[in-house]
């Protein structure tokens, strides 16, 4: 078990970290603000090495929404979805006659 003193340290490191700070800036769930936790962690296999590293060009926490293309939390996601592009109404483009 960690002490309260060791957490408090570990906080104040990843808030000092200022790639930490750029993605909570750049990447938010559109629907309810949510920032990126962190970066993705990209891992290649090779035989039996491993290679690994952050991404920080995209945030380990959120997803594109494949209609409309913003940023949601898992929370806010049906499918590859947002919320807001699921709850509208389908247009079929033909109009009233």
């Amino acid at each position: 078990m960690h002490s309260t003193k060791q957490l408090t340290k570990a906080v104040a490191e990843r808030q000092a970290d200022p790639h930490l700070v750029e993605i909570q800036r750049r990447f938010r769930c559109h629907v309810c603000g949510q920032p990126g936790s962190g970066p993705t962690v990209e891992v290649v296999v090779a035989g039996f090495q491993g290679v690994g590293w952050l991404d920080w060009t995209t945030p380990a926490d959120l997803r594109r929404c494949e209609a409309c293309g913003r940023w949601a939390c898992a929370g806010h996601l049906i499918g590859q979805q947002c919320q807001d592009c699921t709850s509208r109404p389908i247009d079929g483009g033909g109009g009233a006659s």
